[in-house]
C-alpha cells in the first residue's frame, strides 16, 4: 500500500465522556497502529483505534500502516480531535437583578452557576440576553424569568413593583440621656420588598448609638450624651436607593426622686455609718452630686454621706439632689459596759403627797452610777408621771406608784415603788378656840384633818403654852 487514510478525516469532535471509534481503509495483510502523538485529552486503543476521553482541550491522533509479513511500518495518516464540555446540570444564579419596578427593562448582570460532566465543581456563566425568556414587567406582583444555557434551563423570581415618589421618617425629634426613642422609615407607594439601612451619620455613640432595627423600617435610638445627632436611613427599592435623614436632640435627665436607703436607724454613741442615696431619674443615671445636712450636728456630723453620732439624741439628715431632698431620723444611744447586765434604782423619797417629787438615782450592778438621760422612763400607773431625767411626781390619788427605768437601747431595767399619800387642807382642834379646865384636872385635846380618811390624835397640850404643837405625816 503506498498511502493510508482515515475515515474521519483530519479533525473530529466529541464531547467529554463520549468514545468515537477511528477506522481506515486498510488492506488485507496490513494493520493499524494508533497512537496519541501530542496533547493528552484523549487515549486511543493501538489496535481497535477506540478514543477516550480524558479532558477538554485538543489531541493528535496518528495511525501508522504495519506490513504484517515485514513488519514495516511506514506510512501514516493524522487526525486532531477536539474535546468540549459538556453541560450537565445548571444549579442556580447568582448576582440577578430580582426587584423591578413596573415598565424597567430586563438587567443583563450576574452568572448562572454550571456544572460540567468533567467537574463537579460549578462554574459560573456571564447572563447574556439570548438566555432570557418569559420576562415581563408590564404589571406588579412575582414574575418568574427562564434561563436557557446549552439545553438546560433553569428558573428565579423576580418582584415588580410601582415606582417609588418619596421617602419619609417619622418619630421624635428629641430623647432624654438615657432613653431610647423609635424612628419609622418608608416609601409613599407600596414598601413590599424595600430593603432597609439605618445609620449615624453624625454624633454616633458619643450623642446617640443604634440599639435595633438597623435592617428593619424601624430604628431605636439611645440617647447616650446631651448634643444633637444626626441618623439616616437607605432604602434599596425596585433597584434603586433612597436616603432619608433626621436629626435627633438628646436632653439631659431631670431628677424625680431621691431616697436614703435603710431609712430611720439607731446608732451608738461614736458610731461612724455611711449612707446611700439612690437617685432616680426620666432617663439616664444621675452622675450629679448628693448634698448632705443634719437638723444637730451635735448630735449626729455629716462628712458627705458618712455621719457620726456624736452625742445621743435624735437628728434628722437629709439628702438633696436636683432639687429633691430625702430625709431619715437617726436616734443616737449610749453606749454600755458590758460589764453592767443589771441596775438598781434608789429615790430621795419614796413617800409623796399630791404633786410632790423627787429624784432617782441609778446605778449599774458594777457600782457605775449612770446619766439619768441615758435611761427610758415609764410610769406604770397613773398614780405618778416621771420626767425624761428621773423626776418622779405624785399626780391624783393614793396607793402605790411604780416607776420602771431601762437603759436606752438594752433590755436591763429595774422599778421602783413609791407611797402616795393624801395632803392635809386643813385641821380643826375638836374642843374649839377656847376652853376652861379646873386646876389640877387634865384635859385631852384631840383634832380633825380634812381631806385624810382618819382622825388623828395629837399630844396634850403642854402649860404654860399659848399652843398646840400637832405633829402629822
Amino acid at each position: 500500500m503506498n498511502s493510508i487514510e482515515i475515515t474521519q478525516g483530519a479533525t473530529a469532535s466529541m464531547n467529554y465522556g463520549d468514545t468515537l471509534t477511528l477506522t481506515t481503509d486498510v488492506a488485507t495483510g496490513y494493520s493499524n497502529v494508533w497512537s496519541v502523538t501530542d496533547g493528552s485529552s484523549v487515549s486511543v486503543d493501538a489496535t481497535t483505534g477506540v478514543v477516550t476521553t480524558n479532558s477538554i482541550g485538543k489531541s493528535t491522533v496518528t495511525v501508522t500502516l504495519k506490513d504484517n509479513i515485514t513488519g514495516a511500518t511506514t506510512i501514516t495518516d493524522t487526525i486532531e480531535i477536539t474535546v468540549d464540555r459538556v453541560v450537565a446540570s445548571i444549579e442556580g444564579v447568582t448576582g440577578v437583578k430580582e426587584t423591578y419596578t413596573v415598565g424597567e427593562e430586563f438587567a443583563v448582570q450576574g452568572a448562572i452557576l454550571v456544572k460540567y460532566t468533567d467537574s463537579d465543581t460549578a462554574v459560573s456563566v456571564p447572563i447574556t440576553s439570548d438566555m432570557v425568556s418569559y420576562f415581563n414587567t408590564a404589571t406588579t406582583g412575582e414574575k418568574t424569568v427562564t434561563l436557557q444555557y446549552e439545553g438546560k434551563v433553569t428558573t428565579f423570581n423576580v418582584n415588580v413593583y410601582e415606582g417609588i415618589e418619596d421617602v419619609y421618617i417619622t418619630g421624635d425629634s428629641t430623647v432624654i440621656a438615657g432613653n431610647t426613642i423609635q424612628l419609622t422609615s418608608g416609601l409613599t407607594k407600596k414598601l413590599t420588598g424595600a430593603t432597609y439601612s439605618w445609620a449615624i451619620t453624625s454624633g454616633e455613640n458619643s450623642v446617640i448609638k443604634l440599639v435595633s432595627g438597623g435592617s428593619s423600617d424601624t430604628a431605636v435610638f439611645e440617647g447616650v450624651a446631651v448634643g444633637n445627632a444626626e441618623a439616616k436611613v437607605t432604602i434599596s427599592y425596585g433597584g434603586e436607593t433612597y436616603t432619608k435623614t433626621a436629626n435627633i436632640a438628646v436632653l439631659a435627665p431631670t431628677v424625680t426622686g431621691i431616697s436614703i436607703t435603710g431609712g430611720d436607724r439607731t446608732i451608738d454613741v461614736g458610731e461612724v455609718v455611711d449612707l446611700e442615696a439612690v437617685v432616680t431619674t426620666n432617663g439616664a443615671d444621675y452622675t450629679g452630686t448628693v448634698s448632705w445636712s443634719s437638723s444637730n450636728t451635735g448630735v449626729v456630723s455629716v462628712n458627705g454621706g458618712e455621719i457620726t453620732a456624736e452625742s445621743r439624741g435624735e437628728a434628722t439628715i437629709t439628702a438633696t439632689a436636683g432639687g429633691e431632698s430625702a430625709a431619715i431620723k437617726v436616734t443616737v444611744v449610749p453606749v454600755f459596759d458590758d460589764a453592767i447586765t443589771g441596775i438598781t434604782l434608789v429615790a430621795n423619797e419614796t413617800i409623796l403627797k399630791e404633786g410632790n417629787s423627787a429624784s432617782i438615782t441609778v446605778t449599774g450592778n458594777d457600782g457605775t452610777v449612770i446619766d439619768n438621760t441615758d435611761v427610758t422612763w415609764s410610769a406604770l400607773n397613773g398614780l405618778a408621771s416621771v420626767s425624761s431625767d428621773g423626776v418622779v411626781t405624785a399626780t391624783a390619788g393614793t396607793g402605790t406608784a411604780i416607776v420602771q427605768a431601762t437603759l436606752i437601747g438594752t433590755n436591763i431595767s429595774a422599778t421602783i415603788a413609791f407611797n402616795i399619800v393624801d395632803t392635809m387642807n386643813s385641821i380643826e382642834i375638836t374642843q374649839g378656840a377656847t376652853t376652861s379646865m379646873n386646876y389640877g384636872d387634865t384635859l385631852t385635846l384631840t383634832r380633825k384633818v380634812s381631806g385624810h380618811k382618819n382622825e388623828i390624835c395629837i399630844s396634850e397640850g403642854m402649860r404654860n403654852r399659848d399652843k398646840v404643837c400637832i405633829h402629822t405625816i
